[in-house]
């Protein structure tokens, strides 16, 4: 809101302008007087005044200017998915209190004013802030990252596994990063 005060005579006819649209309020009689402006961009406003309907105009006011600041972008920080839990959590922060936040692309949307979504599916998302007056910030890119699913191990016989006491056979498990045979053995094969 922008608001002006004015003294004498009343009511006033008030004409306000951005430098393409004028808008004019008619017989004001109430001062201070506010009037709400809505630029989406940084916008400089002249106000003129019409006295008693007498046709006396005053000289344009000095520009006030009205700056359209969005959002920045909110700050953001991901718990990933693992090999036993599928989705992930992604947590937003932001020094601007009543933010509605949106995590978004082409197969998912979450939405929410606490800044927090769990169960968050894997893939590349975009992540907005918008105000109560319909602001948005920038978009910040967030990944959540599929997890590979737990793998299960094979064995292989490097012989025949039926044999007289005393003989062997080398047991060899699918590839790794590690190992752990229940004899406690910690390698790829075992004898």
């Amino acid at each position: 809101n922008l608001s002006i005060a004015f003294t004498g005579t009343q009511p006033w006819d008030i004409s306000y302008s951005d430098g393409v649209n004028t808008t004019t309020q008619y017989s004001i009689a109430t001062s201070p007087y506010a009037f709400s402006v809505s630029p989406t961009t940084t916008t400089n406003y002249s106000l003129t005044s019409l006295i008693d309907g007498n046709f006396c105009t005053s000289t344009p006011s000095s520009s006030v200017t009205v700056t359209v600041t969005p959002p920045t972008a909110p700050t953001v920080s991901i718990t990933q998915p693992t090999c036993s839990v599928a989705t992930g959590t992604v947590s937003v922060t932001s020094g601007i209190s009543g933010l509605t936040f949106t995590l978004y692309n082409s197969s998912n949307t979450y939405t929410n004013t606490s800044g927090r979504f769990t169960s968050v599916a894997s893939g590349s998302y975009s992540l907005t802030s918008t105000t109560a007056g319909s602001c948005t910030s920038s978009i910040r890119s967030v990944i959540v990252n599929a997890q590979p699913p737990t793998p299960t191990a094979t064995i292989s016989a490097g012989s025949a596994t039926t044999f007289c006491a005393g003989g062997s056979v080398v047991l060899t498990s699918s590839s790794g990063t590690s190992y752990l045979w229940s004899t406690g053995a910690s390698t790829q094969t075992i004898t």
